[in-house]
C-alpha cells in the first residue's frame, strides 16, 4: 500500500515538475457582503451556490432574491505534444478537479472527510459502545473510527428514505425504517465485531420517523405513525401494543428512572404534519400509553436531553417560539427552562460537561453552533455555518458535524471554534476598516491581535520548505524587508474594495468532472466589492458590484499555448424558467435578463445581471454563450476534454462555429456568418423597434440559460503568470429590456472608472506604500539578554518626544515609559519577564521603529 502511494505521488511530481497538490476539499466559504449584494465565495473554484443545490449571489442584500445560481472556472489548452489538458468545474456531479493550498512538494495532511451517498438521516448519527460512530443515509450505512479515522460503507440491501438504529444489550445494531405507505422492509441487523448486515423479520406497522426506545428488559418500543409495537431481538418477535393517544411522528422521547418511556410533541399522520403541544408515557410494566403534562407551546421535531437527576430537558421544535422545558418525572411536571437565543425547529442536543450542553441547529440554509450552561442559562454561539444541523460528540473538546451539505461531515474543534482543517483550507476575508483600526493601533501601540485574526493569519508567505511560493496573498511591506510581519513591522494584507476575499487553489490531483489531464496551475482568488457609504463612487451602480481577480500561474515543467480561461455561469435570475441572455463585445459583457416582465421571485419590472471581463492588459476579449440550454445534442452540456475545449473556443461542443443565422445559432439549423457571440443585439430595449438578433427576434422561450464567457487564446510559459479580471454588475428599471439598457450604461461606468481610476497596485503581491523610516534600528546591547536590563541605543539623539515600549508577540504591551527629545540611550528593566521572545518599540510622531529582544 505505501509502495503504491510513494508511485502515484512520483508520478505526479514527474507531470507537474515536482510540485504536488494539497489534493485537500475545498471545505469552507465566506460572504462578500460589504454592500447592496451578499455573494458567497467557496474556498476553490465554485461561487455562488452553497454547494447542494441553493443559490447565493444575493442582491440586494437581505433581499432572499438571487441573481446566480452557480458559477465555476474552466481552463482548457495545448502542451508542446499537442496534448489537451482541461481543468473545469461545473456542479461537481462527479467529484472535483481543483484542490485547495498552493502547489507544492509532497501533500498536505487532509483532515478526514466523509461523504456520503444520500442525505444523512435527521438521526444520523449514533455512536456504540466499542467507541465507533454510526452514519446513517437511505443507501447505506457507514461506520466511522474515530481514532484510526477510518471507514468502511455497509450498502443497505433496499434503499430507504428514512431509517434509524440503535445498540442492542448483545451488541448488535437494530436497524429499520420504511419509504413509501404502506411498503413495510424487514428490519436489519448489524454485527459490531465484523460489521456484516443480516436480515431480520417484517414488523407489523408501517415506521417511517417513528421512535425506538430500549426498554429495561432489553425489548425495543418502536412507536408511531400507523402503530405501536414491542419487538424481542432475542426471538425475532414482534407484538403489537395500544396506539399512543394521539398518534403522531417525529417526536422526542426520554427513557425515564422508573423504565417508562415519555414521548413530547410530534406532527400527526405519515406526512409529520403540524405540531402538537401534548406529552404522553409508555407504562412498561402495564403496556399502555397514558396522558402526560401538556407542553407550553407545539413542538414538532424536538430533541430532548436527560440530566443525571432524570430531568429531561426539551429543546425546539417550534419554528416561532424560542422557549424550552424541563420535565420532572418525580412530579410529573413541566416547567420554563431558559429560553434559546432564536427559535430552532429541529435540534440537536448533547451533554458537553456537567454544566453545559451543545446545541446545533439547522435552518433552511444556516446552522448555528451553541454552548449553553443550563445552570445559569447563558449561550455562547460558537459559529454560524451552513447546511447541516446535526452533530455528535466524538470527544470533550471535538465534534463530528454535517458541513456543506447534507451529505458530508467533519470536525469542529470546540476550543478553537474551528473545522479541523490544513491552513489552506480557509477563506481569508478582511474589511478595510479592520486594517485601517490596526495601522492606527500599531502606531498608538495598542494593537491586540485577538481583535485581528485575519490580519495576524494572513497567508503572505508559503512554507518554503515544503515547495510553496514565498509570496502568496499580497500585503503592505511598511519597511520594505520582504517579509511580512504584522507585529514587529506593522505590514498588513493589501486589498481591493472596502472588503474583501483571498484563497488559493491548483489542479494537481484527479479529475472526475471533466476527465481532462491536469496542467499544474495555481490559482491565486481575490473577491472584493465597495460600500459606496465609506467610498467614493463613481455612481450608485459599484454599490450592487463585486469584482473577481484571478492569478494563474503555470507551476508544472511544461509550456503550454493556445489556453482559453472560461467562466461557467448558471444564471437564474430569480425564477430560474423564464430568464433570456444576451452578449455585448464592446463591452466584453454577457447579460442575463427575464424573458417576460414579471419575475416569481424579484415580482414586476426584474433587474438584469451580467458579469464584464475587465481590461487589466493581458486578458480583455471575451465571448459569450450559452450551454445545454436548447435542444440538440450540439449544445448540450460538454462531458469530454474536447467538448469542454470547443466550448472555450465559443464553439458549439461538436465544433462547429456559431454563426449569426438569426436563430439558434447553428449552421444546421440555418447558415450565416461566423460569430463569438451569440444574441448581441439589444436594439430598441430602450424604447422603439426591436432590431437585430436577439433571443425576442429569434422567437425563444424563456427558460433556464447557462453561460460560459471566456477570454482569447494566450501562452502560458513555465512559471509564468496570467491575470484576470471580471465584474458582477446588477441593475434594475422600469422593465425587464429597460434593465438590461441600465445594465449597459452601468457596466460602461464599472469599467471605465475600474481601468483609469482604481489603483491595482495589490496585485503585484508585496506592495511597499509606506517608505522605511529615516531613523537608525535601535540597537540593543546586550541580545540576547540574560542579566537584570539592557540598553537601547537611538542612533543619534531624539528629534522628539517617545514612548519606549516592550511588547510580546501577541501585541501586548508589558512594559513603557516616556523618554525625552535629545535622549540617545535608555536603559530597560526585564527583571519582570519570563524567557521568550519580545518586540521592543519606540513610538515618535516621526514614526514606529521596533526590534526584537530575546530574554534568557
Amino acid at each position: 500500500m505505501q509502495k503504491s502511494i510513494i508511485i502515484f505521488w512520483m508520478f505526479l511530481a514527474l507531470l507537474t515538475g515536482h510540485r504536488l497538490a494539497a489534493q485537500c476539499k475545498d471545505n469552507r466559504w465566506d460572504l462578500l457582503d460589504v454592500n447592496k449584494v451578499a455573494a458567497r465565495f467557496q474556498n476553490g473554484p465554485n461561487k455562488f451556490w452553497d454547494m447542494s443545490g441553493k443559490p447565493y449571489y444575493e442582491v440586494p442584500r437581505g433581499s432572499n432574491n438571487h441573481v446566480s445560481f452557480a458559477g465555476g472556472l474552466w481552463v482548457g489548452g495545448l502542451d508542446p505534444q499537442g496534448q489537451l489538458h482541461v481543468s473545469a468545474s461545473t456542479y461537481r456531479q462527479t467529484g472535483w478537479e481543483w484542490y485547495v493550498g498552493p502547489t507544492r512538494n509532497q501533500p498536505l495532511d487532509c483532515p478526514i472527510e466523509i461523504e456520503a451517498s444520500g442525505d444523512i438521516m435527521l438521526h444520523g448519527m449514533k455512536r456504540i459502545s466499542n467507541g465507533d460512530v454510526l452514519i446513517l443515509t437511505q443507501w447505506e450505512v457507514i461506520i466511522y473510527d474515530p481514532v484510526t479515522e477510518t471507514k468502511l460503507v455497509r450498502q443497505l440491501p433496499v434503499s430507504r428514505a428514512w431509517i434509524d438504529a440503535i445498540e442492542l444489550p448483545d451488541g448488535r445494531i437494530f436497524l429499520y425504517g420504511d419509504w413509501s405507505y404502506p411498503t413495510k422492509n424487514p428490519v436489519l441487523f448489524l454485527d459490531t465485531l465484523t460489521y456484516t448486515l443480516s436480515g431480520g423479520p417484517t414488523l407489523n406497522w408501517f415506521h417511517r420517523e417513528s421512535s425506538v426506545d430500549l426498554l429495561d428488559d432489553g425489548r425495543l418500543l418502536i412507536a408511531g405513525v400507523v402503530g405501536c409495537e414491542i419487538f424481542d431481538p432475542q426471538t425475532n418477535l414482534s407484538t403489537a401494543v395500544p396506539d399512543m393517544i394521539w398518534p403522531r411522528t417525529q417526536h422526542a422521547t426520554a427513557h425515564l428512572p422508573n423504565g417508562d418511556i415519555m414521548a413530547f410533541g410530534g406532527g400527526s399522520g405519515i406526512s409529520g404534519a403540524g405540531a402538537t403541544a401534548f406529552t404522553q408515557y409508555f407504562d412498561d410494566t402495564l403496556g399502555y400509553w397514558f396522558p402526560g403534562p401538556l407542553m407550553s407551546v407545539a413542538r414538532n421535531r424536538a430533541a430532548t436531553t436527560t440530566f443525571p437527576d432524570g430531568k429531561v430537558l426539551i429543546v425546539g421544535g417550534s419554528g416561532t417560539d424560542s422557549t424550552t422545558q424541563i420535565y420532572d418525572p418525580a412530579l410529573d411536571t413541566l416547567y420554563a427552562g431558559t429560553p434559546l437565543p432564536r427559535a430552532i425547529l429541529a435540534p440537536h442536543v448533547s451533554v458537553y460537561d456537567s454544566t453545559s450542553l451543545i446545541v446545533t441547529e439547522r435552518d433552511g440554509n444556516e446552522s448555528r453552533i451553541y454552548r449553553f450552561n443550563h445552570q445559569t442559562g447563558e449561550y455562547t454561539q460558537l459559529r454560524l455555518q451552513r447546511n447541516g444541523g446535526a452533530h455528535f460528540l466524538l470527544n470533550p473538546n471535538e465534534l463530528l458535524m454535517q458541513a456543506d451539505g447534507l451529505k458530508n461531515l467533519q470536525k469542529f474543534d470546540l476550543q478553537t471554534h474551528e473545522q479541523a482543517q490544513s491552513r489552506w483550507q480557509y477563506v481569508w476575508k478582511v474589511d478595510r476598516s479592520q486594517i485601517d483600526a490596526f495601522r492606527a493601533d500599531f502606531q498608538n501601540g495598542q494593537v491586540d491581535f485577538n481583535q485581528y485574526p485575519q490580519i495576524a493569519s494572513w497567508p503572505a508567505h508559503g512554507d518554503e520548505s515544503l515547495g510553496e511560493d514565498r509570496n502568496l496573498a499580497p500585503f503592505v511591506d511598511v519597511n520594505g524587508d520582504g517579509r511580512y510581519e504584522p507585529a514587529l513591522d506593522g505590514d498588513y494584507p493589501c486589498i481591493l474594495g472596502d472588503q474583501a476575499l483571498w484563497w488559493v487553489y491548483n489542479d494537481i490531483g484527479p479529475h472526475l468532472e471533466s476527465n481532462g489531464q491536469q496542467f499544474g496551475l495555481q490559482v491565486e482568488a481575490m473577491a472584493y466589492a465597495f460600500d459606496c457609504s465609506q467610498s467614493a463612487c463613481p455612481d450608485t451602480s459599484l454599490d450592487y458590484t463585486t469584482f473577481f481577480h484571478y492569478e494563474l500561474t503555470n507551476q508544472s515543467i511544461v509550456p503550454y499555448h493556445d489556453i482559453y480561461l472560461g467562466e461557467h455561469m448558471d444564471y437564474d435570475l430569480g425564477g430560474y424558467s423564464d430568464d433570456y441572455y444576451a452578449s455585448d463585445s464592446s463591452l466584453r459583457l454577457a447579460i442575463a435578463y427575464n424573458g417576460t416582465d414579471n419575475d416569481l421571485y424579484y415580482g414586476a419590472h426584474p433587474p438584469a445581471w451580467g458579469s464584464t471581463i475587465l481590461n487589466n492588459g493581458q486578458v480583455d476579449m471575451g465571448a459569450a454563450f450559452n450551454v445545454g440550454t436548447l435542444s440538440g445534442s450540439y449544445d448540450g452540456p460538454p462531458s469530454t476534454p474536447a467538448e469542454y475545449y470547443y466550448s472555450l473556443q465559443g464553439l458549439f461542443i461538436d465544433g462547429q462555429s456559431r454563426v449569426n443565422n438569426g436563430l439558434n445559432g447553428y449552421a444546421g439549423t440555418a447558415p450565416g456568418p461566423p460569430t463569438r457571440y451569440m444574441y448581441p443585439s439589444t436594439d430598441g430595449f430602450c424604447g422603439g423597434p426591436l432590431s437585430g438578433w436577439s433571443e425576442i427576434s429569434a422567437g425563444n422561450s424563456p427558460f433556464d440559460r447557462r453561460f460560459v464567457t471566456t477570454t482569447t487564446a494566450f501562452d502560458l510559459p513555465v512559471g509564468e503568470k496570467i491575470q484576470w479580471d471580471l465584474a458582477y454588475i446588477y441593475a434594475r428599471d422600469s422593465s425587464n429590456l429597460a434593465s438590461v439598457c441600465a445594465l449597459k450604461s452601468a457596466t460602461a461606468t464599472i469599467r471605465d472608472w475600474w481601468q483609469n481610476q482604481l489603483d491595482r497596485a495589490c496585485f503585484s503581491t508585496v506592495v511597499g506604500t509606506e517608505a522605511p523610516k529615516p531613523e537608525s534600528a535601535l540597537q540593543i546591547v546586550p541580545n540576547p539578554v540574560g542579566g537584570t536590563s539592557f540598553t537601547v541605543n537611538f542612533g543619534a539623539p531624539l528629534e522628539d518626544d517617545g514612548q519606549l515600549q516592550l511588547i510580546d508577540l501577541q501585541g501586548r504591551v508589558l512594559q513603557g515609559h516616556g523618554v525625552s527629545r535629545g535622549t540617545q540611550t535608555d536603559v530597560v528593566d526585564v527583571t519582570q519577564l519570563s524567557a521568550g521572545v519580545y518586540l521592543l518599540r519606540m513610538v515618535q510622531p516621526s514614526g514606529v521603529r521596533m526590534q526584537r529582544v530575546v530574554v534568557w
